[in-house]
């Protein structure tokens, strides 16, 4: 078992080696750092739409003038450890455990890319191998639904089916109460401070093209394994090249499959059907469809076949579909897991980081840097370690305000913010390169350093250039 958790882990430090913080993620650690204040911070939240805990534990990383990569160490610890609590705690058989943690999910999505979303994974299990009436139990669901809106609602279904279960108050008071306090409280900090044209709407339910890409994500969840085809790589999965009724069904039904066979009883069924709506309640009403929304299912899954019955328990007339359903989904994921891995090591996630080294390169990295759209500020940033200048208004700024939204810059806004810091010089990384004939027209030179593109996250390519006076 430990040469498993080495490998699984080695497998993990390898992904966050190559990958590069993007957007998403620079977005936490940037809010984080730059807020002066426990004032400015709550401001700062108001629509980023997630509870606090991963918030509150990269504070001491951020505020304490670590680099960036320090976030991405303390996710491989969860990562990590998420892996050793399957692989040592859960009663599955032995070649069940390694497929488990050598899934996609486990070695490359919730692990690679350093959000919220594996912290409520870990406590979610750790929750799962643990006694009702355990007060550490009810410590793990509390901090659960302090992680990700969706730990907050499995939490709550949780909880909720405890007390369906148990129905005395002496439980309740002890164990129910604390889970629904915390999902109260997460809830209030997640909801957005305003009305936003990307939030909740149940009117989307009624619009078939929703419901189809809803369908297709859950099959990249059941099945992801990358499209090196696709346009958008990340988060694609291969089946969608099959006709549209294969695209549109095949992850409905490995999850329909799922709730009947996996659980041991007709009350795990019910909990596992209930978890699931709860981990799609975004996706059915919130314009989101990336895979990293429905792919909590997949801790839920093991979650409750770990709660309501082993894997592997003889479990007529269920017995062998049970066992073909697991060996499928297993090697779909711990291939997808792989194809993953060695994709992303070819091609880039995020060019940020490597423009930002290009700079260091130069030994000229404390020059002002400047960017045209307000999508790129994060992942340079943080690389950075400083905010960028924003051509559109002038200001400094290191993190995304959601709403409303922030346009490009014009080639004359970058000039006009270029010229004023062009002695000693400035950095800008734009969508398209400067017009040297502009420069020259204001007497200032235009170098041009590279062009960054071919990433994963196409928001992020530019043209580097620096700009100085004649």
């Amino acid at each position: 078992m430990w040469a498993v958790w080495a490998c699984a882990t080695a497998l993990i430090g390898f992904n966050l080696a190559q990958h590069a913080v993007w957007l998403d993620e620079a977005q936490a650690w940037c809010l984080v750092r730059d807020s002066v204040s426990w004032t400015e911070w709550r401001w700062n939240m108001r629509d980023e739409g997630h509870p606090w805990l991963w918030y509150a534990l990269l504070f001491p990383l951020a505020k304490g003038g670590l680099p960036v990569w320090s976030m991405q160490a303390l996710h491989g610890v969860i990562a990590s450890t998420t892996v050793a609590v399957v692989l040592f705690r859960a009663p599955f058989p032995l070649l069940v455990r390694v497929a488990v943690v050598f899934g996609h999910f486990f070695v490359f999505e919730f692990a690679a890319l350093s959000r919220n979303y594996a912290l409520g994974g870990l406590l979610l299990l750790v929750a799962a191998g643990m006694d009702r009436r355990s007060p550490w139990r009810t410590v793990m669901l509390v901090l659960l639904a302090q992680t990700h809106l969706w730990g907050t609602l499995v939490a709550l279904t949780w909880i909720a089916a405890d007390v369906w279960e148990q129905r005395r108050a002496s439980w309740m008071l002890r164990h129910a109460i604390p889970v629904l306090a915390s999902c109260a409280l997460a809830l209030a900090c997640a909801l957005p401070a305003e009305p936003l044209p990307y939030g909740p709407d149940p009117a989307r339910l009624l619009d078939p093209d929703h419901r189809a890409r809803l369908l297709r994500l859950l099959t990249a969840v059941a099945v992801p394994w990358p499209d090196p085809g696709a346009a958008h790589v990340w988060g694609s999965s291969l089946p969608w090249r099959a006709p549209v009724w294969i695209a549109e069904s095949l992850g409905l039904a490995a999850l329909l499959s799922s709730i009947v066979l996996l659980p041991a009883n007709g009350p795990g069924r019910w909990r596992f059907a209930a978890c699931t709506c709860a981990v799609l309640a975004l996706p059915l009403v919130a314009p989101f469809h990336a895979i990293r929304y429905a792919g909590p299912l997949v801790y839920v899954a093991v979650a409750l076949a770990w709660k309501d019955g082993a894997i592997g328990v003889p479990a007529p007339p269920w017995r062998t579909a049970r066992k073909a359903l697991v060996a499928a989904l297993l090697l779909v994921q711990m291939t997808g897991g792989i194809l993953a891995s060695r994709h992303f090591a070819q091609r880039p996630f995020s060019l940020a980081a490597a423009t930002v080294d290009r700079v260091r390169t130069d030994g000229l990295a404390e020059l002002p840097f400047i960017v045209d759209r307000l999508a790129l500020a994060p992942a340079v940033s943080a690389s950075l370690g400083r905010p960028v200048l924003l051509a559109t208004d002038g200001h400094a700024r290191s993190f995304v305000r959601w709403h409303p939204a922030t346009p490009d810059a014009s080639p004359a806004q970058l000039l006009d913010l270029a010229e004023r810091f062009a002695r000693p010089g400035v950095h800008v990384l734009s969508r398209a390169p400067i017009d040297p004939s502009a420069c020259a027209a204001r007497g200032l030179h235009l170098v041009v350093l590279g062009t960054c593109t071919g990433g994963e996250i196409r928001a992020e390519d530019g043209v580097l250039q620096r700009i100085t006076t004649r």
